[in-house]
């Protein structure tokens, strides 16, 4: 005895109810959650090796370990695009539960993603003025607890530099989100206006076809009305017409014709 329910269909076997298509739901289900488990393990070993970053005192070591973070970026992307397949297999509140944790999971890795890049960054220019910059004739020294006050102040100058760069950027995205905001919002409210309009101009449809049809049915009314008039009036004439003949065939002839004979009967004359 099978029973179609929505897309689930479930087979009745002496009781036993079989839904193949919700057991392949619940393994989807498994799957999906087996790839949100390991977005979040790789996220957390991407958060640790940033973490580790100021501790490293030479350029080898922050070049392997920024290798090391670049690969896990590209495995958490990996994953992702899993949990997006699987999660497009899901329908009704699973899917808006995984959604919501997607977006969420989006919002952390953006994050972790550009302090990765920022520390990219940092790191090249340090690196950069550790090798190729002197002070007089003497090289720089490679780490920070040989340098001197001149070179630790040039150094923070360069690094503050660099933030104020950073931070020019940040707030010149800031705008142009901004922006695209309120073109945004602009579209939003002329599209609110229109679906307004559209409203409008069907309710005054709505009204001019109710008008139409009390025009109409009042057009038949009369119609109706005027052929009941042509009736009456076609038989009133036909009745008059009778009658008109009636009274002239019930005088024994014609209209103006008398009983009297054609010619007068002679009477004859006795002289006395």
């Amino acid at each position: 005895n099978a029973e179609y329910m929505g897309i689930v269909t479930c087979f009745d076997f002496g009781g036993a109810v079989l839904c193949a298509e919700r057991d392949r739901k619940l393994a989807d289900m498994s799957d999906i959650k087996i790839y949100e488990d390991e977005m979040k393990t790789l996220l957390k070993d991407l958060r640790l090796a940033l973490a580790s970053v100021p501790s490293l005192k030479n350029e080898q070591q922050r070049t392997e370990k920024f290798q090391n973070m670049d690969y896990l970026i590209s495995r958490i992307r990996t994953a992702k695009e899993s949990f997006e397949l699987e999660m497009n297999e899901l329908y009704g509140d699973a899917e808006r539960v995984y959604k919501k944790k997607l977006e969420d999971f989006d919002i952390e890795f953006e994050e972790v993603r550009t302090e990765v890049n920022w520390k990219k960054t940092e790191a090249k220019g340090k690196d950069a003025l550790f090798r190729g910059r002197k002070n007089g004739d003497q090289p720089v020294p490679t780490n920070m607890d040989e340098m001197t006050s001149g070179q630790l102040i040039e150094l923070g100058d360069k690094t503050q530099t660099q933030g104020l760069e950073s931070l020019k950027r940040t707030a010149q995205m800031i705008e142009e989100s901004k922006v695209v905001g309120a073109e945004a919002a602009r579209r939003l409210d002329e599209q609110t206006d229109q679906i307004a309009k559209i409203h409008d101009d069907m309710r005054d449809i709505e009204s001019a076809l109710r008008r139409a049809d009390r025009l109409i049915r009042g057009f038949v009314r009369r119609a109706a009305t005027d052929k009941v008039t042509r009736m009456f009036m076609c038989l009133i004439f036909c009745v008059i017409v009778f009658i008109i003949v009636w009274k002239s065939l019930g005088k024994g002839g014609p209209l103006g014709s008398t009983n009297a004979p054609d010619v007068l009967p002679k009477t004859s004359s006795t002289s006395t």
